[in-house]
């Protein structure tokens, strides 16, 4: 399997994640020390303690699941790469499109967020 394929992967699982509201699953995909500019807060979160504060109010807000709408992938080295595009959340107030950038960084064989950036679509 190629390394985009195995990276998509940790963002298909947060995202199967979210939408069962399943807190720790969604934290163990971000590195211990990884960032969150969060699509609907103003404040940038470090570590699972703080990323996880975001989600205790975030998650109750899922009415469905994450939708991907376009991925584009750039390899930054065999352990770094960065994933950025549009997705959908089905949230109880309605559907919501955001736009989203990750950097992934593989960790022990394993694919992890180490920063997460996801802001609302500007109004056309």
């Amino acid at each position: 399997m190629m390394t985009q394929e195995v990276a998509f992967q940790c963002l298909d699982s947060w995202g199967k994640s979210v939408a069962r509201k399943d807190k720790a699953a969604v934290l163990n995909h971000y590195v211990d020390t990884g960032t969150l500019w969060p699509t609907l807060s103003n404040e940038l979160r470090q570590g699972h303690d703080r990323i996880g504060d975001y989600f205790d109010h975030f998650l109750p807000k899922i009415d469905g699941d994450v939708e991907w709408n376009q991925c584009l992938f750039q390899s930054i080295s065999d352990t770094h790469c960065v994933w950025s595009g549009i997705y959908t959340f089905s949230l109880t107030s309605g559907v919501t499109r955001a736009r989203f950038t990750y950097t992934l960084v593989k960790q022990d064989g394993e694919w992890k967020i180490l920063h997460h950036h996801s802001s609302l679509m500007p109004e056309a």
